[in-house]
């Protein structure tokens, strides 16, 4: 959690280290998102653990400290084995703790003491996760990467769910492409030259784009864009 009050008209919450890490990239090239947005993902002092579960407690705990900055909160959350599921399980805990939360995705919930909520969940169709979004792109930039699949098939990892399936073939084209550092993570990878980073491919970018735009339809905040 922040030490002290976020001054930012803009939240985003997602469930975790490697998540954040990869939206500050994102937003860095879609301006002004790097400016009014304050990324926050649910964390204790001791483990910097996330997780959907802890994200209504860690907003609610933002706001009692910052509840006169923040007009949008946006949570970005995985689809995991069904997306459908994942959204109806945080709106229901949103709900629990008296927080604002939207009939579906990428709309603006009703504004509720003086803020706005919208859920993002990714990747942008169907199962999976974060990592679903940079395999796809780290395979449109090293084809060979698709070879990676036998491997995975041989240890039966392509029996397991989608999301950690992506996850496991992420930390493999990392390790096979990273010189620098081949034990790098989504956290970590871009402390490297830009030569190793994921590159931020379309599908990326598009998760920027969607919070551009729920900024934007946000009567609130539509002057901050």
């Amino acid at each position: 959690m922040p030490k002290g009050p976020i001054k930012s008209s803009v939240l985003v919450m997602c469930e975790g280290m490697a998540d954040k890490n990869l939206l500050h990239e994102i937003f860095s090239q879609i301006s002004p998102l790097n400016r009014i947005c304050s990324v926050q993902f649910p964390n204790d002092s001791e483990n910097r653990t996330g997780g959907i579960s802890k994200i209504p407690s860690s907003i609610n705990g933002i706001l009692i400290e910052s509840s006169d900055y923040i007009k949008l909160i946006i949570v970005v959350i995985d689809a995991d084995e069904d997306r459908d599921q994942s959204f109806r399980s945080l709106k229901s805990a949103l709900e629990e703790k008296d927080l604002a939360a939207p009939e579906q995705e990428n709309v603006l919930s009703n504004v509720k003491n003086g803020y706005q909520l919208a859920i993002i969940v990714v990747p942008h169709r169907g199962k999976g996760a974060i990592e679903n979004l940079c395999v796809e792109s780290m395979q449109e930039k090293f084809p060979k990467l698709s070879s990676v699949d036998k491997l995975m098939d041989e240890f039966q990892v392509l029996s397991w769910p989608v999301q950690k399936q992506s996850k496991s073939k992420l930390h493999i084209a990392i390790a096979l492409t990273c010189k620098k550092s081949p034990d790098a993570t989504l956290s970590t990878i871009w402390n490297n030259p830009k030569e190793y980073h994921i590159p931020l491919s379309n599908d990326i970018m598009e998760l920027g784009r969607r919070v551009k735009h729920l900024i934007n339809i946000c009567d609130a905040t539509k002057s901050l864009v």
